[in-house]
């Protein structure tokens, strides 16, 4: 019996993401990425991966602010220094400019 109207695994899951409302958890989950793999490349010089992975103690991202509490005060007071040059790489991870604003606390 041959069947009809099949479809990939690629072809139903954007449909799925979008009926189910999952699009914004998804996004978030990209941009928290994203923040940890250019965090974890700042840092890796200095420190394993283990603690560079850990610096970063909440994530909150809603309308394209990115914000971000830090574990430590001297890594805090460095990456406002960066701010610009991190929003661009995330941008750059993400594949469009999802990330509008990052907020250190």
């Amino acid at each position: 019996m041959k069947r009809e109207n099949t479809k990939s695994i690629s072809e139903l899951l954007p449909d799925f993401i979008e009926e189910n409302h999952l699009d914004e958890g998804l996004q978030r989950v990209h941009v928290f990425d994203a923040w940890e793999s250019v965090i974890r490349d700042m840092a890796a010089p200095s420190m394993s991966a283990l603690q560079a992975g850990a610096l970063t103690s909440r994530k909150f991202f809603r309308d394209g602010v990115l914000t971000c509490t830090m574990a430590s005060s001297i890594v805090r007071t460095q990456l406002r220094f960066q701010l610009e040059p991190i929003r661009r790489k995330v941008n750059i991870l993400l594949g469009e400019e999802t990330v509008k604003k990052i907020i250190i606390a």
